[in-house]
């Protein structure tokens, strides 16, 4: 955890992917109380599967540098792979999975070179259906995206599972107002993230006894997808439920079952 995003390794871009996607899903699923549901972010829509918290997800592939630390008893990630991930978070539309080309290409390594994309699920929409991933996953594209440190401009695919696909309608409305915006005005200046106190502790159960033994029994990622998540939180949000409901434990529990 990287104050309030939380970052996940994964060896196979196929895995990454997946459980960006079961955690969209488990997170609509989500008995959230009655209070966090009442403001506007937040509120109960079952057309365009709407309820609880938004959570962007950025995902990239590539290699990083990596070291252990004794203190947290657990490896911290460096390098270009980590920060492009967090560019794509950055970039990604709320309550969707962003990823690079470099996730698309690796996934068609992993299928064996299989198409990606099979015919339009509508709305200009693509659907993934073959190997690795075996499953529905409707896609749209945002292109043009250029992100602060890196040469150039990408295309980012915004990913749903198929579950969810009434959110790609209110992905659509926040692509074209987003490449309206940027070109009438520049972007206003950024806000403190009223999630920025995050507790990692929260996230992390069964924490090892010590570093040696944390060290021995994990084992780190030098070349893999690197997904960060951040929840889309106003500041009335996230008071209005740390008042009635531990928000953090919930999240926490919903992520460690996956």
């Amino acid at each position: 955890s990287v104050w309030d995003p939380l970052v996940v390794a994964c060896g196979l871009a196929s895995g990454g992917v997946r459980f960006a996607l079961a955690a969209q899903a488990k997170l609509y699923e989500q008995a959230w109380p009655g209070d966090l549901l009442a403001f506007e972010t937040c509120v109960e829509d079952e057309a365009q599967h709407w309820r609880g918290i938004r959570v962007r997800i950025g995902i990239h592939f590539g290699e990083v540098d990596v070291e252990f630390n004794p203190v947290l008893c657990r490896y911290d990630y460096f390098g270009s792979t980590v920060n492009r991930a967090a560019r794509t978070e950055a970039a990604c539309v709320p309550g969707m999975v962003a990823v690079t080309p470099s996730v698309l290409e690796e996934l068609r390594n992993e299928g064996g070179g299989d198409t990606l994309w099979r015919a339009d699920g509508g709305g200009g929409d693509r659907v993934w259906a073959g190997p690795p991933l075996d499953a529905a996953v409707v896609a749209l594209e945002r292109p043009g995206v250029t992100m602060n440190g890196f040469a150039g401009d990408i295309t980012l695919h915004m990913l749903l599972p198929e579950a969810l696909q009434g959110r790609a309608n209110f992905a659509r409305e926040w692509l074209r107002a987003k490449a309206s915006a940027a070109t009438a005005a520049p972007p206003p200046p950024k806000t403190e993230n009223p999630l920025r106190a995050l507790d990692a502790d929260r996230y992390t159960p069964g924490r090892p006894a010590s570093a040696e033994s944390a060290e021995t029994a994990l084992r780190p990622v030098r070349q893999g997808v690197f997904a960060r998540l951040r929840f889309s939180f106003e500041r009335g949000v996230m008071e209005g439920a740390e008042a009635s409901a531990p928000l953090h434990a919930m999240i926490g529990k919903v992520l460690n079952g996956l």
